[in-house]
This record gives C-alpha cells, structure tokens and sequence, in this order.
C-alpha cells in the first residue's frame, strides 16, 4: 500500500518567566491511502537545550489558526529531543566548527550564553489537546517529497520570522532566493548554504525547491561573520534529520526516500587561491582558462607577485591536489588600470592539472543582454580546505558598459559587467556565467561599496558599506582582448576611459535640455 507525505508551516513559542524564544517549525503527517494517519510529528531544529525545556510553556500556531485580530495559540508538550551531533568526530559537527573558529556566529544558537554547538536539537512537539492536523483540518496540508538540490538550484524558505511583534503579518512568510553551495561528506548530504536574508526566528522553517513539492529541509540557523563580510543561511538536510529521528525512533517504517535534483552539468573550472605570507593567509579564486592559463584578479596575488620569495601561492585542484607556483609560472598583468593577471603554468604544473578530469577550461559565451540570468561562481566569504567547493549565486545582468578598449580604436565592446549574483570576499577572480549556456561571460572583481549616509550623530565607526548582491565583472571580450595581445612587441595603450570607469570617475557631460524661447 502507498503512503503520501503531507506538511503545514508552524509557529512555536517558548515563553518562561524571565525569557521568550520562538521557533518556526513544520507539522508532517504521513497517511495511506485510505487517508488514514501513520505518522504525525511537529518538528524544529531548536537552539534551547534540552535540559531547560522545562522551564518554558510551549505553544504552537499555523496561519489557518487566526481569526480576524486573533491568533489561537495551543499549549504543547516535547515529544522528542535528539541532538544534532553527538560526537566532536561527526562530520556535522566538524563543519559547524569550521566556522566557530573562523570569525563567525551561528544564530540564534550563540545568542544564548554558554550555548555550544551539542545545545543544537531537533525537536518533536505535540499539543496537549490532541492532534495538529485534526486542529488545523486536512484540506490546509500540502504534499511534500523529500528531495536533494544541487546549487544554483532556486528554493523558497516558509518561516514565522518576528514571532512577538506581528505574528499576523509574518505568517508562513516566504523568502527566495537559492542553493549556494550542497554541502557533502563521504557520499551524505549534509546540508545547504543560502544567501537568503536570515530573519529572526527563521529556524526551523521549511525550505522548499521552489514551484515543486519538494523539500530539501529546515533552517539551523545564520553563519554570521563577525566582521560585517557577510552571512549565510545553514539549511539541515532531510537526510540528516530522518537519519537522527531513526535512531531514537527506530520502529518508525516510514523514513522517506530522498529525490535526487535533476540539475546536471555543473560547472568545474573554479579554483581556489591561497596566499600565505608569514602566518597570514589570504584566498580568492581564479579560472581555468585555457589548458596552460588560469586567469585572476591582480589584487588576488599581488602580494605573491611582489615578493615570490617571501610569499607562498598555492591553488587548490581538489582537497587532496595543489600546485605551488614557481619562478618555472609566468605571470602577467596587462594593464594596471584592469584588475586582471594571468597565471602561465608551468610544463609540470599545467601536467597536474591535466590529471585531474573533472576540472576542464572553460568555455565562453559572447551573446548576452541586460537581464540575462547569470551566476557568480567563486570562492567567497570563506574557505575550508577539507570542502573545496565554490559557492553559487544566481542573478541577472544588471548593466553593461561598452567602450574602445584601446587609444585610437573606434569599434567598442563591454567593459564593464553589473550583475545582482552575489559575491563576496574571496569571490574575486571567480567567474560570472550565463544561465542558459553554462559559458563564462565575466571574471568576478568586486562589490560595490557606497558611502552610509551620515545621520549627525558624529559616529565613525562604519562609513562605507558591501553590496552583496552589486557586483562589478571585467567581460569575457576584454580577458580574450588582453590575453591575444600579452606577447605583442608594442603595447598597445589602454583608453583612459576604460580606467575612469572602473574607477567610477565621471567623464560625461550633463547637458540641461531647456525648452526652446519663441
């Protein structure tokens, strides 16, 4: 006999004498065909240990349960909690980890002191009053498969972020956005990286591939850089959570199969860059962009081509292969004005990366138009040698820009790529690809950064600001440009304009157009 998953996105509140807390959640209900109920649960992945659970007053909502200005709160009682790592070896644990000790928080669960990351539970709650799905009626539930997504894939997060200010408002709010990175350890899945924007009380929601029935999991929380570069939503995978409910459930014959994503023909030709001087270290990407060429941003190695001998370059093939650059690697960079450096592997070097067939040179792609969808490909916000996977943004092309590149040249092509993927810091010298055709039409540069408006108060601590989701491309026609003439025996001389422009130094003229006296 067959059996369907069904869900609701729930609110759920934990309110003590001296603290409040909430959660989003989610209430599945397995039933056969017969309609009849096999299983039932109201899960979230919370960050209240275990121990203090008995502290609060547990209460539970769904959209379908206000009336009017009313929202109709049931009491609850845990029904199960199950910590998301037991051991400091476990593979959940150690990524976690990874970003504790690299300059980042994890919220909501830092937010409570002395908190660690064993505090962090999936949680099981049931009304006092019976079932959920008989409160809430059956007709208000929608099918849910459990399924796996591969980055850029797109994906909606259904939460009750603000719980204690308007939860009218905020209910089964939806957020969009997508899969910036499938995290993976010895052939499991353990979860998603978002650049959704992370709201309070966001954990636990359900995060769904948007305009399926699949669900890829629930939120843990925000990986928050403490310096201000940047944040990502952690997303626990299915296969996680089912995994851990099992073994505290194990008579529970319902466990679901996973769906795999359909999204094939990844893109393998982003390397990470890491540049090590004394004990300081610093990365960004660069592109595979021929067989004996990587392609990158001068700022991404500036430092190594200053002073090769006081500084180490290494780029990472896989987690197990680098090469080391050499006086044997010629590099070259074009032009000052341009952000842009070649890599010329040497013989044993470009041998070592021909051995690895899953990286290969990338392809371009010179048709594209404002609005086309694109993603950013790049080795940003972070960088942990035992995942060397790029994180994915997808976008559209918000402007482009042509120019002569060269002094005396009256045929022009694209300077200047704006696109809304996201990147950040690391991201530089990554790639910006066209949606459609998976081909490079831009290497990754910068963000823009803007001046915060001065409010009077005479504070100075923050006066700029990164826009993640503004980000500045060189296109693909300048790298091949640059790249045919580096062995010309004349140089030719770039177009100041071009440096003015990316430099955002105005050289036009405002032109008042008045309306003509009689």
């Amino acid at each position: 006999m067959t059996s369907q998953w069904y869900y609701v996105p729930v609110c759920i509140r934990f309110i003590s004498e001296g603290d409040i807390h909430a959660l989003s959640g989610v209430n599945l209900v397995l039933k056969n065909e017969d309609g009849q109920i096999l299983f039932e649960s109201t899960i979230s992945l919370s960050h209240i240990p275990p121990h203090n659970l008995k502290d609060y007053q547990l209460y539970v909502t769904s959209s379908s349960l206000s009336e009017g200005d009313d929202v109709n709160w049931h009491p609850c009682i845990p029904s199960f909690d199950i910590p998301m790592m037991e051991r400091r070896d476990d593979n959940l644990y150690k990524y976690l980890n990874f970003f504790k000790e690299n300059g980042f928080k994890i919220i909501p669960n830092d937010t409570i002191s002395r908190n660690t990351l064993m505090s962090l539970n999936i949680l099981g709650i049931e009304p006092k009053s019976g079932s959920l799905s008989k409160i809430i009626g059956s007709d208000l539930y929608e099918v849910i498969d459990f399924a796996n997504a591969e980055a850029p894939d797109s994906i909606t997060i259904r939460s009750y972020p603000f719980s204690f200010t308007n939860p009218l408002l905020f209910s089964d709010f939806k957020s969009t956005g997508g899969v910036n990175l499938t995290i993976t350890k010895e052939d499991e899945i353990l979860g998603y990286l978002s650049d959704i924007k992370y709201l309070e009380n966001m954990a636990g929601g359900i995060v769904t591939i948007s305009e399926t029935t699949g669900s890829i999991g629930l939120v843990l929380g925000n990986l928050r850089k403490y310096n201000g570069d940047g944040d990502l939503v952690f997303i626990l995978s299915w296969e996680m959570i089912w995994k851990l409910i099992a073994k505290r459930i194990p008579n529970l014959n319902a466990r679901p199969s996973m769906k795999l994503s359909s999204r094939m023909n990844r893109v393998r030709s982003i390397l990470p860059v890491v540049v090590t001087e004394d004990s300081s270290l610093f990365w960004g990407s660069c592109i595979y962009y021929n067989e004996s060429t990587l392609v990158t941003n001068n700022h991404v190695i500036k430092q190594y081509i200053d002073r090769p001998m006081l500084v180490d370059c290494k780029i990472f093939l896989s987690k197990e292969q680098t090469i080391n650059l050499t006086n044997k690697d010629e590099l070259f960079t074009p032009y000052d004005q341009l952000d842009l450096s070649f890599i010329k592997l040497s013989h044993e070097n470009q041998e070592k990366l021909k051995k690895i067939d899953s990286l290969t040179p990338i392809e371009c792609d010179y048709f594209y138009l404002t609005g086309e969808p694109v993603t950013t490909i790049g080795f940003g916000l972070y960088f942990n040698n035992l995942y060397v996977e790029p994180l994915q943004s997808n976008g559209n092309i918000s402007a482009k820009y042509s120019l002569p590149l060269y002094n005396g040249n009256t045929s022009t092509l694209p300077c200047i790529i704006v696109t809304s993927a996201s990147c950040w810091n690391g991201s530089s010298g990554g790639g910006l690809f066209k949606q459609s055709t998976n081909q490079l039409v831009g290497l990754i540069c910068s963000n823009a950064q803007v001046v915060i408006p001065d409010f009077g108060d005479n504070k100075k601590e923050n006066t700029t600001e990164k826009l993640s989701k503004i980000v500045l491309c060189i296109p693909i026609e300048v790298i091949n440009d640059c790249y045919k003439n580096l062995h010309n025996t004349e140089k030719l001389e770039l177009n100041d304009r071009i440096g003015h422009t990316w430099n955002l130094i105005p050289y036009h003229n405002d032109i008042i157009v008045s309306k003509p006296k009689l």
